[in-house]
């Protein structure tokens, strides 16, 4: 199972965190909601952590960030 590269706005300045930050969203999942059960959960999982890396990645100092609307 794959997830793309989330497209946002505004330019990648910092890939510092990047990874910290789909780890971390992954985490909340598996604390908030449970380990996903099947595909579709796993892909929702995914999604959301690459969304997540992608606003962490648009800002300087690798801090977490959360994208508008997620």
């Amino acid at each position: 199972m794959s997830e793309p590269i989330a497209s946002l706005p505004g330019t990648v300045v910092d890939t510092m965190g990047g990874g910290d930050a789909t780890l971390a969203s992954s985490v909340q999942t598996f604390l908030s909601d449970g380990v996903p059960t099947d595909a579709a959960g796993w892909q929702q999982l995914l999604a959301s952590a690459m969304r997540i890396a992608a606003a962490t990645c648009r800002s300087e100092g690798a801090l977490l960030r959360v994208p508008p609307a997620l």
